[in-house]
């Protein structure tokens, strides 16, 4: 374990905290980022995003924008 959580758990919140950032400064559509931040497809970036941050990867690029 790392970090104090379990390796898959770890990477997934990795991948997370990538999608962030591209929602943050990229213009990209969400099936894109979903491949560069490492998920297979934009349904997997939305289930796991989700479960992470309690929020959708549309609803969190729109707060960043607001």
């Amino acid at each position: 374990m790392h970090y104090g959580e379990r390796p898959h758990a770890y990477v997934l919140s990795r991948k997370v905290e990538r999608a962030c950032h591209h929602l943050r400064k990229d213009r990209l559509a969400l099936k894109e980022i979903a491949l560069l931040s490492g998920f297979s497809d934009q349904s997997h970036l939305n289930r796991t995003f989700r479960r992470h941050k309690d929020i959708t990867p549309a609803e969190y690029r729109r707060q960043c924008i607001s």
